[in-house]
């Protein structure tokens, strides 16, 4: 509630509208990679070392994808420059959230919780 009272409702707004923009979109960067990855490897152990590197570059290519969607449909909803800044941080951190999630489903698939 401070950082609303502090940054002012537009300015909160907009961020969250940008937030809850980027969420929405997010599923193009994992497509159920990470649940495939956690189930196989979970059942073979010996596949991470095949797996690993062809999902990364594909976790990069979804990636590029998602930017490419999301600055896309922003420039067609018609935002201005300061949104685009905030929406380029968010896209970053999306795909590093993204990114993370699937290093930590290797782990769980060699069930170490």
């Amino acid at each position: 509630m401070g950082v609303q009272n502090i940054t002012g409702a537009n300015e909160y707004g907009t961020y969250a509208s940008l937030f809850s923009f980027s969420i929405i979109l997010n599923i193009l960067l994992d497509l159920g990679l990470t649940n495939f990855n956690n189930k196989n490897i979970a059942q073979y152990n010996q596949l991470l070392v095949k797996y690993f590197s062809n999902m990364v570059v594909m976790k990069f290519i979804l990636g590029v994808l998602y930017a490419i969607v999301c600055l896309s449909v922003g420039f067609l909803m018609g935002y201005d420059s300061k949104q685009f800044h905030l929406l380029y941080f968010l896209i970053g951190n999306q795909f590093l959230l993204s990114f993370i999630l699937y290093l930590r489903s290797n782990l769980s698939g060699l069930h170490f919780f």
